[in-house]
């Protein structure tokens, strides 16, 4: 297989695998990097980058992170007819100008561009002369925000800002992403919405895991046994807040009525306010906050509980505690793109009550050997999700392309 040289752009600055987003991006990257020579372009400080990718090239740290200011009405209005790259209206896209300086003023030549988020190709790569451009959209941010309309929270205002939200990125797509772009998105249901209003080819490259337990004898018994259940996931995260939302308010004060021995662990980064108020509030719940390590949890906990009820794309965190062989209750929107089966996996729930009796149902005539096949098959099933399958499709894509570029117009040295 020919190596082609492959310009990657993140959008964001690399922390480590703070949340479901870089845990993707550098899936893909490490999957690449297998069979091409890669040139990293990140914002921010890049030294972390540097010790995940020793041998290709990254580009040196930079700084002066800014955000877009959100205008009025006025200046909506005119954003959605005619989007300007130069002013994007969300307060929540962030830049860094020394940065996007750095990439208008690298003349080298690659035969793929590949852009990590919409965001960042609007951004960065509206001036890249590359012949092939490849973008990832990751999940779709309209089918998550069309799922909130659904919501029995929403309110009113909450309501018609989702609407002009979901109009301003159609707008976005349709004006400013080019059709010759390769378009990546996790699950079919995204790429089905994306395709609404952008006309580039798609791509369905899912999420991965990197990690498989071996069940031994003792492990499944300790979990069987476990009386602890497990949550986990960003806590400054819409989906997630929502998710012990309703794990706090409403599940687990009724499943303590029933059970008052079992015990809800909360895991995630960045907990807000509500969040924390939430779990104080709540009989026998625990907050885990900036952990180091998620194993542990997963280890010791009996199911693993996702009451998301919006989101798009795919929950890494489903996959790591299938991974674990910890069964896993959650609703319909959290299993897209896993093939998980209702009874073998664990148990589908679509309402805070369904939560409530599967877990009364687990403790009451769930036996040992019931358990430890359920989890096996959970391990089985994570196996068909590795990075190296996820990205073949995408690996097989970029081999076919015709090499381009002029290895001697490549000033920088792996």
């Amino acid at each position: 297989m020919e190596r082609k040289i492959i310009k990657i752009v993140l959008n964001e600055e690399y922390q480590g695998m703070t949340s479901g987003w870089p845990t993707r991006y550098i899936g893909i990257i490490r999957e690449l990097v297998k069979y091409n020579s890669l040139y990293l372009f990140a914002p921010g400080n890049t030294d972390t980058l540097k010790k995940v990718f020793p041998n290709s090239w990254v580009c040196e740290s930079t700084s002066n992170q800014s955000r877009f200011t959100k205008g009025g009405l006025l200046d909506f209005l005119a954003s959605l007819v005619k989007p300007n790259p130069e002013k994007i209206n969300r307060s929540d896209y962030a830049y860094f100008d020394e940065f996007k300086e750095l990439l208008e003023h690298d003349d080298n030549s690659y035969d793929v561009s590949l852009y990590f988020a919409m965001s960042g190709y609007i951004i960065y790569g509206m001036k890249d002369q590359t012949k092939n451009i490849i973008c990832d959209f990751c999940d779709s941010r309209n089918r998550a925000t069309k799922s909130k309309l659904k919501h029995k929270y929403l309110t009113i205002t909450k309501k018609i800002s989702y609407l002009l939200d979901i109009a301003y990125i159609n707008s976005l797509k349709r004006k400013l992403m080019s059709p010759k772009i390769l378009g990546l998105a996790i699950t079919r249901e995204d790429v089905e919405e994306i395709e609404r209003s952008f006309k580039g080819n798609m791509l369905v490259i899912s999420n991965g895991i990197e990690q498989i337990n071996d069940l031994t004898d003792e492990y499944l018994k300790a979990s069987y046994q476990s009386k602890h259940y497990l949550f986990i996931g960003g806590l400054n995260f819409e989906p997630n807040i929502y998710a012990v939302k309703a794990l706090t308010e409403n599940i687990w004060p009724s499943v303590n009525q029933e059970n008052k021995s079992l015990i809800l662990n909360i895991v995630g980064r960045n907990p807000v306010e509500s969040v924390r108020t939430s779990v104080e509030n709540s009989p026998n719940t625990v907050l885990n906050s900036n952990v180091e390590s998620t194993t542990p949890y997963y280890e010791r906990a009996k199911f693993f509980v996702v009451p998301i009820y919006f989101g798009a794309g795919m929950k890494n965190k489903v996959l790591e505690a299938l991974a674990a062989g910890t069964p896993v209750i959650m609703t319909t929107e959290a299993a897209k793109g896993i093939k998980f089966e209702h009874g073998k996996h664990g148990f589908i729930a679509d309402s805070d009550d369904e939560f409530v009796k599967r877990i009364h149902e687990i403790e009451e005539s769930m036996d040992l050997n019931s358990y430890i096949m359920m989890s096996e098959f959970c391990v089985e099933l994570a196996k068909g999700y590795s990075w190296e399958q996820a990205c073949r499709p995408l690996v097989r894509h970029i081999s076919n392309i015709k090499s381009s570029s002029d290895g001697e117009k490549i000033s920088k040295s792996l």
